[in-house]
C-alpha cells in the first residue's frame, strides 16, 4: 500500500537515483493506454521533479495552472468538489475527521475548510518553466481537463503503476512522498539552495532543505573520489 509517510522510513533514502527515475519516464511512455499514459507521466513528474504533495496533486485545477508564466500556484484554501456528486473527497473527509478529534470543532466546519494544503507555506507558487518535457506534459494535459479528476487514492494507484513497469528498482521502495524526496535531491544537486529550496518544496523554513542538502554533499564527494580515482597527481 502506498502512502505520504510510510512509518519507519525515510523518503529522502527511499528516493529513486537519478538512472532509475529516468527508467521510469522510459517504462511510463511504453503504457499501450494513451489516457492512462498520460495519467501516469503528470502524476511522475508534478511530484518527482515540481515536488507536489500527493493531496495537492489529487485536488489539482486547470485554474491552479498558469501557462503564460508556466507555473502552479498552489492556493491557501480552495473549495473540495472532487467526491460524488461535487461533495467533499474521501481523503479531505478523513483529514475533516482528524481536525474534530485533534481541535474539537464541528465536522461540518471542518469539511467547509477543505481542501487546504498541509502546512500554511504550502500555498505557493512553482514554476516549471525550466523543463520543456513539463512545459508539453501541462500542455498537453490541461488540453481538455479543467482538472485531475482522479481520487488521492487513484493517485496512489498510478505511482504503483509506474512502480511495477520499471524492474530496476523495489516496488514497494517507490511512493508518492520518495518522488517528492526525488525532486528535493535533483534541485539541490542542481544548485538551488536553501531558501528558494524550501519555498518550492512548500516547507516552514529553509531546515526542511538541509537534509537534502547533506545528502548532496555526500554525492559530490563520492562524485570527485571517482573521479580522480587514478588521477597521479593525487
Amino acid at each position: 500500500m502506498v502512502t505520504d509517510d510510510p512509518n519507519g522510513r525515510s523518503a529522502r533514502l527511499d528516493a529513486p537515483t537519478n538512472r532509475q527515475y529516468r527508467l521510469m519516464k522510459i517504462d511510463t511512455n511504453r503504457h499501450v493506454d494513451p489516457e492512462y499514459r498520460e495519467e501516469c507521466m503528470f502524476v511522475l513528474v508534478t511530484m518527482g521533479e515540481l515536488g507536489l504533495r500527493a493531496g495537492e496533486v489529487a485536488h489539482m485545477r486547470r485554474e491552479w495552472v498558469d501557462e503564460s508564466n508556466k507555473s502552479i500556484q498552489i492556493p491557501r484554501f480552495d473549495e473540495c468538489d472532487h467526491g460524488e456528486s461535487g461533495g467533499v473527497c474521501g481523503y479531505c473527509t478523513a483529514q475533516a475527521k482528524l481536525s474534530v478529534e485533534n481541535n474539537g470543532i464541528p465536522l461540518e466546519e471542518a469539511l467547509e475548510n477543505r481542501w487546504e494544503p498541509k502546512i500554511e507555506a504550502s500555498a505557493r507558487t512553482i514554476p516549471y518553466h525550466w523543463s520543456d518535457e513539463i512545459v508539453r506534459i501541462y500542455d498537453r494535459f490541461f488540453i481538455d481537463r479543467d482538472r485531475f479528476d482522479l481520487s488521492r487514492v487513484a493517485v496512489n494507484r498510478r505511482v504503483n503503476r509506474i512502480a511495477r513497469a520499471t524492474d530496476v528498482i523495489d516496488e514497494d521502495d517507490i511512493y508518492p512522498h520518495a518522488l517528492r524526496a526525488h525532486a528535493a535531491i535533483h534541485h539541490v544537486n542542481n544548485g538551488l539552495r536553501a531558501f528558494p529550496l524550501a519555498k518550492f518544496m512548500g516547507w516552514d523554513g529553509p531546515s526542511g532543505a538541509l537534509p537534502y542538502i547533506k545528502l548532496a554533499s555526500k554525492d559530490v564527494k563520492s562524485a570527485f573520489d571517482q573521479a580522480y580515482k587514478n588521477d597521479p597527481f593525487t
